[in-house]
Order: C-alpha cells, then sequence, then structure tokens
C-alpha cells in the first residue's frame, strides 16, 4: 500500500534517525516527507518505530 510519512520533529536526532529508516522504505517528496510502498508488516514495523520519535496517523 503507498504510505504518504509526514512528520514534525523539533529533536535533532530523533528526526534524523526517522529520515534514515524511511529512506529504506521510499522517497523523500520533501524535507519531511515521503512517499513509501510498504506491507503490512512493514508498516507496523514503522509504527512501532516512530513511536520513539513521533506519532503515526493512518488515513
Amino acid at each position: 500500500m503507498l504510505v504518504l510519512v509526514v512528520y514534525d520533529i523539533a529533536d535533532d536526532r530523533r528526526r534524523t534517525g526517522l529520515s534514515d529508516f524511511l529512506e529504506g522504505y521510499g522517497r523523500r517528496v520533501q524535507e519531511s516527507v515521503f512517499e513509501c510502498f510498504l506491507s503490512l508488516n512493514e508498516m507496523q514495523k514503522l509504527h512501532h518505530k516512530d513511536q520513539a520519535a513521533g506519532k503515526v496517523t493512518r488515513r
């Protein structure tokens, strides 16, 4: 499924960690926006990883 990941994280370390992680799953569209094609398992992995850095909202 196509997933749009958008984030606004003030902490540089967390933001860099999340963007490095996302680069393995999709392409950067803007500075804090990624388009990713993810399976359900990958989506769950992203959700768990992102809990430390912010909030994932599925729409």
